[in-house]
């Protein structure tokens, strides 16, 4: 599966993702994390998403999962959310 919009974390073999994808009725969030043993969303579905979002609601949600994942930084994410998810 892949999503419209991915912000990438990383440090040697580990790696974080989120993806944010923007539909009709809102957006949706989907988080991975692994090393180099597979790709980010390979085992994930539409379904295991959540949303719909608000603009609001998302961009605060990628916020609040930033303080849990690991190799994304608070400035990191400002940034995807203002220069590459458009609204």
């Amino acid at each position: 599966m892949t999503f419209d919009y991915e912000l990438y974390g990383s440090q040697m073999y580990d790696w974080s993702v989120i993806g944010v994808d923007k539909d009709m009725d809102g957006y949706y969030i989907g988080t991975d994390s692994g090393c180099s043993c597979y790709t980010p969303f390979e085992h994930y579905t539409k379904d295991a998403r959540t949303g719909p979002l608000t603009r609001e609601q998302m961009e605060e949600e990628v916020m609040s999962l930033v303080e849990t994942l690991c190799f994304i930084t608070p400035e990191r994410a400002k940034q995807f959310l203002e220069e590459e998810v458009v609204a």
